[in-house]
């Protein structure tokens, strides 16, 4: 089991590199819509969003011991919010000059909460939609007060809520949210490796998952199921690759530093370019 110095020590290499390349995978997803295939495209913006919250798994460990629960919250917060607002409302700016897009308050302040989907209203940022479970996910972690226990069940419980939230998708066919379950496995399968590394209750914990999202993905996806397994493992296995290995790639560090600021605000220049340079 590896020691928390020894972890602590490695995001300074190999962690930036790899949120590099799960930011870069979410970007092409997103703006490369003309190129490439719907499925295609799923599956590689799968991999970076399930990929940022293994990273923000495995650093949550550190910073809920670290940190009361007020310290934690609001150093999410300031990590989450200000950014993304910025983004926001040049996002609003920029579609209101290019195209008189006039959006509502309602549609702008709920956007802001992240939230806004579970009222019915659509994305301002369309990758915009991870950001309300990365918020369920650290609320999840401060609710169970650090217990290792309750941790252990919380995953659990969102590994069976995905199958229970994909069957009554696939049953009353409306769309609940099955990726809130799948993607909060996944932070908490990053907590759970800083904390163990590699060992028998992280195996279960492997398997656990893998049925989860079997049994989800075919309620949830039918015959889109393939390409969800091939996100969610591809993660998994470039997360325990680059981990295992302590690569660092200094062009992707660059990339990794910017964060999920790159993916979000990238529509923002797309939207300007393509108003004043039409093709």
């Amino acid at each position: 089991m590896p020691s928390t110095k020894s972890n602590d020590s490695l995001p300074i290499r190999w962690l930036a590199t790899l949120r590099g390349i799960f930011v870069l995978l979410v970007f092409i997803s997103h703006q490369f819509t003309s190129v490439l295939g719907k499925e295609v495209l799923l599956s590689i913006g799968k991999v970076g969003v399930a990929g940022f919250f293994l990273i923000s798994g495995y650093l949550a460990m550190t910073s809920i011991e670290r940190r009361n629960t007020k310290q934690f919250l609001f150093n999410r917060f300031v990590r989450l919010y200000p950014v993304y607002w910025i983004l926001l409302f040049l996002m609003v700016a920029s579609t209101v000059i290019t195209h008189g897009r006039i959006w509502n308050v309602k549609e702008v302040v709920a956007n802001m909460t992240f939230f806004h989907q579970y009222m019915g209203i659509d994305n301002i940022i369309g990758a915009s939609w991870m950001l309300s479970i990365m918020v369920i996910f650290f609320v999840s972690l401060v609710l169970i007060l650090k217990k290792t226990t309750r941790v252990q069940l919380l995953y659990f419980f969102f590994a069976v809520g995905a199958i229970v939230c994909g069957f009554m998708r696939f049953y009353f066919q409306k769309p609940f949210p099955t990726a809130i379950f799948l993607m909060t496995c996944m932070g908490f399968f990053g907590y759970f490796y800083h904390k163990y590394g590699i060992c028998r209750k992280n195996v279960w914990n492997i398997i656990v998952f893998e049925v989860s999202l079997l049994f989800s993905g075919y309620f949830s996806y039918q015959e889109m199921l393939p390409y969800y397994e091939i996100s969610y493992n591809g993660a998994l296995g470039l997360f325990f690759f680059f981990c295992r290995r302590n690569i660092g790639i200094r062009a992707f560090d660059k990339l990794g530093q910017l964060g999920f600021t790159f993916f979000l605000g990238a529509g923002i220049p797309k939207v300007l370019l393509s108003y004043y340079f039409p093709l």
